[in-house]
């Protein structure tokens, strides 16, 4: 018993405890402001689309558009737009791959609308080829969150439409995914970035006042010092998860006209 206790103080009292623990938190605060401003300089293209189909299903009965028969009529509703803090150029655009929509098979685009722009200054315009079934668009610049919804109508299905294109400095443009597994919901809710200051504070504040303290036990402050570290470490593994997962499945922001992307259907 006299061993353990010895352990224990010399432990306590040593000062590369104190400064193991100090660094842990340091270690968790500048991590979070490192991820939170590369997050911001960095271009990154995104999109996401949803359909809504029209098709007979009485055997007898057509469809047509501008007086040509259809199998089906589907509107596809796309939102493009830029996050990230540094600004997307025209000349950014890679002329090897540029920015196309495209509709698989032998499916027709009927028609194309531009239903929103967040900022007109940013000259978005974009040409239909009905020979090859796609459509080229491109600006003249994106800032953070500038970007379009468009409204194309097209005798294919949801699968059939492909959108393609690569910016330099940001690689191909991707599907913007949203949802993060429940899991990781909670976890992030239960330790949030801040967490690290505030542990960081109370480590500084606690190592000073109980390792100076006479009155409370050594048990009791190692105790306390420990779960200290134990949130530290732990908030940083959650944070550390949710960076991989994020940057895996492309996690960002939504712009703020992307609810009426989701909410509006658009068609006239």
């Amino acid at each position: 018993m006299a061993q353990s206790s010895n352990w224990l103080n010399s432990l306590v009292t040593n000062p590369w405890f104190s400064i193991i623990s100090l660094m842990i938190g340091v270690l968790g605060v500048i991590l979070s402001i490192y991820i939170h401003l590369k997050s911001k300089k960095v271009k990154r293209p995104f999109y996401a689309f949803s359909s809504y189909t029209l098709e007979p299903k009485v055997q007898k009965l057509e469809m047509s558009y501008n007086s040509h028969k259809i199998e089906r009529l589907t509107f596809t509703n796309l939102v493009f737009w830029k996050a990230g803090k540094d600004t997307i150029h025209n000349k950014d655009i890679a002329a090897g791959d540029p920015l196309k929509i495209r509709l698989s098979g032998n499916h027709k685009i009927l028609d194309v609308k531009l239903v929103y722009e967040s900022d007109k200054i940013n000259q978005f315009n974009y040409n239909i080829d009905n020979v090859q079934s796609e459509i080229s668009f491109s600006f003249d610049y994106l800032d953070k969150d500038d970007g379009v919804i468009m409204q194309i109508v097209h005798t294919g299905k949801h699968s059939d439409f492909q959108i393609s294109g690569t910016i330099k400095g940001a690689g191909k443009i991707k599907l913007f995914y949203d949802e993060k597994p429940i899991w990781l919901k909670k976890l992030t809710n239960i330790f949030p970035d801040r967490i690290n200051w505030m542990t960081l504070l109370l480590s500084v504040c606690l190592n000073i006042f109980l390792l100076n303290s006479r009155i409370i036990p050594y048990k009791f402050t190692l105790f306390i010092i420990l779960v200290i570290i134990f949130i530290m470490c732990i908030s940083l593994i959650v944070r550390l998860i949710d960076i991989i997962y994020s940057s895996k499945y492309y996690i960002v922001s939504k712009p703020k006209y992307f609810k009426d992307f989701e909410t509006k259907s658009w068609i006239d």
